[in-house]
């Protein structure tokens, strides 16, 4: 599938950061909190003239009530809003576990959202980033799914069910969608960069930085480079744009 994008966001900042897939849950899970006091010190730390964009399954389920704010994610949100008021462009685009923000989660946290896969032009570059679930080669099953969850109608009557119960039935199903992690995920990742040199540089853009597999990745062919961001799960890896050059970095600690 070619990817549907917007116009290009056209950036002047000479540090661009790229990460996917933190899959944030419920705190009192072993490890949960580390891995957030680790996520929240990497937005603390980013210089005043960096850009971040998060793509995708930044939580493992996140839907937006019209006046209802989920408690679940404040750190996580306050250390983005933090990020936002110091003058650094965020960009969200949603993945297959959190394509439910809406506007609150963009006013309120001062982030831009995206509908579609984004093209950026910084530093010489022309970068497409997508969150990746709806470029897998073949995955038809997946993608009407994914039309059904996504369709207006659904979504507006999932607003009519409690929270709490719509928490729980979201609970239920990203289990069973984690249950794809028990396939190796470097088999996945080869998979689809094999593909992706005929499919994802159609749009003029000389790179294709994409998250949902699980496995961090950075390949080279023909003046084109392809990125898999990894996760921050095991790797805790995000793709780093500066000088014109893409680099796969890991955040230690």
């Amino acid at each position: 599938m070619t990817p549907t994008v917007n116009q290009p966001v056209v950036l002047r900042a000479p540090d661009v950061r790229m990460l996917a897939d933190t899959h944030f849950r419920d705190v009192r899970i072993p490890g949960e909190r580390e891995r957030r006091e680790r996520f929240i010190r990497f937005l603390d730390n980013l210089p005043g003239n960096s850009a971040l964009f998060l793509l995708g399954d930044i939580f493992d389920f996140y839907f937006e009530y019209r006046s209802v704010v989920s408690r679940r994610y404040l750190d996580v949100c306050s250390a983005i809003r933090r990020a936002s008021d110091r003058g650094i462009p965020v960009h969200f685009l949603g993945g297959n576990h959190d394509h439910w923000v809406g506007d609150r989660f963009a006013s309120d946290l001062g982030v831009v959202v995206h509908q579609r896969d984004i093209m950026i032009e910084a530093q010489g570059r022309r970068i497409l980033l997508a969150h990746g679930d709806l470029v897998m080669p073949r995955d038809y099953g997946y993608k009407m799914l994914k039309q059904i969850i996504r369709n207006p109608v659904v979504v507006a009557l999932a607003r009519a069910i409690h929270p709490d119960i719509l928490d729980a039935i979201a609970g239920g199903v990203s289990h069973g969608s984690r249950t794809y992690l028990t396939v190796p995920q470097e088999k996945r990742a080869r998979t689809v960069t094999a593909y992706a040199w005929n499919h994802f540089f159609l749009r003029g853009n000389d790179a294709f930085v994409m998250g949902h597999v699980h496995y961090p990745l950075h390949e080279t062919k023909d003046g084109r480079e392809f990125v898999i961001l990894g996760d921050w799960i095991e790797h805790f890896t995000f793709a780093r744009l500066t000088n014109g050059r893409l680099r796969l970095e890991t955040v230690k600690s």
